[in-house]
């Protein structure tokens, strides 16, 4: 691993600087997980925290709005969305485009522009009082959670920029017609055969598990199984580590976990715009508790993060692009474990990808070609 590689962040509205070194990992932590939730920025979450970078105004001014705990409408959130509220870098057209609001296809408008507060979500402020809360911290790519989801686990989206055209079942076992785009333009299928880092753990003995929806189908969340986009992976013996999400707790609590997890609810879970944000925070927090309550919590690392922006608000401008895909908006980042800093809010800039480097770092594995190893390590969030 290397030290002293410096990472700056020029970012939002010229207003957040951070500058994070790499650190060695603290000895003692045999356990990562990484807690996939859906769809909201930093400030729609955590805009008015206390020592964070945050905002209760629009671009013009004006006052955000109450989110309500459902939200009346389920915004688009693809790339050609996420390249009108971006605006070249003047953040200010959130709300522009077309979402599911009360039951009819129309402009989002104020519906954008709007934040939670602590009473809406208070378990989630508890952790981030309690725990490492990050304020730099990025999509990995400007858009939804298809690309997002496979940097979080592979390290790299094979330049992927969108969610698939169609279907829900986001794999090798996807139907014909079935394409994502890439950052040249051109489109594929969604399968892959490259070497990634759930291969760098297997050649080093380190045990994962990948937890999720295994049903396809609309409503379940079946298309954020990322292991599904690695033909070897998805038709070869590996295929086993890929568990029902419902399996996750029962693992934790009884000291079961795998040396790497990654966890995502089904669709409903998973606090997408529309549903409902308290059954989401509930379920995220049963998780918690079961590593908490288990045997193995005293060398567990927890990384509780939401996989792209939703369609929602945030000030910051994402940093400028280190590969083919762009940054893409803030988004929220707890660092839950006995290795945390207590009550810290960290301005480390990291990505997605941070997550394959930070488990590179702990298991003492090398990056595969191809993957973001650029990535901050999230080193300040650790420590007395």
């Amino acid at each position: 691993m290397k030290k002293g590689l410096v990472f700056l962040g020029l970012v939002g509205m010229g207003m957040l600087v951070s500058v994070s070194a790499r650190a060695l990992p603290p000895a003692g932590i045999k356990h990562v997980v990484i807690i996939l939730s859906g769809d909201h920025t930093f400030d729609n979450i955590f805009g008015t925290f206390p020592g964070a970078v945050g905002t209760t105004l629009r671009p013009n001014g004006k006052p955000l709005g109450h989110t309500p705990n459902v939200p009346p409408c389920w915004i688009n959130d693809t790339l050609a969305d996420a390249l009108i509220a971006f605006d070249s870098g003047k953040m200010d057209r959130f709300g522009s485009s077309v979402g599911l609001c009360s039951g009819l296809y129309t402009t989002v408008g104020p519906n954008a522009y709007t934040q939670y507060q602590e009473d809406d979500l208070p378990l989630y402020w508890a952790y981030a009082r309690q725990y490492t809360l990050a304020d730099n911290f990025f999509s990995s790519a400007l858009g939804p959670s298809f690309p997002n989801h496979l940097f979080a686990v592979l390290g790299t989206s094979f330049d992927a920029v969108d969610n698939p055209n169609t279907a829900s079942s986001w794999g090798c076992d996807s139907p014909p017609g079935v394409l994502v785009r890439l950052a040249n333009g051109k489109f594929r299928p969604p399968c892959w055969d490259n070497q990634t880092l759930l291969d760098e753990l297997d050649a080093k003995g380190v045990s994962w598990h990948f937890y999720g929806a295994l049903r396809p189908g609309a409503s379940t969340g079946y298309g954020g199984v990322s292991p599904n986009v690695i033909q070897h992976i998805r038709f070869g013996a590996d295929w086993s580590k890929v568990l029902p999400w419902q399996q996750f707790a029962r693992d934790a609590e009884k000291g079961n976990l795998a040396q790497v997890s990654w966890v995502i609810a089904d669709a409903f879970d998973a606090a997408h715009p529309g549903e409902n944000a308290l059954r989401s925070m509930y379920w995220t927090a049963a998780q918690i508790s079961a590593i908490q309550n288990g045997p193995q919590w005293s060398s567990t690392v927890i990384f509780l993060t939401w996989d792209d922006w939703g369609g929602w608000y945030d000030h910051v401008k994402p940093p400028s692009a280190v590969d083919a895909v762009p940054f893409g908006f803030r988004v929220p980042l707890i660092v839950i474990s006995p290795f945390a800093k207590p009550g810290h809010v960290t301005h480390t800039l990291g990505d997605f990808a941070s997550f394959p480097v930070f488990i590179e770092e702990v298991f003492g594995l090398a990056p595969p070609t191809g993957s973001r190893n650029s990535s901050s390590d999230l080193a300040d969030a650790f420590g007395p």
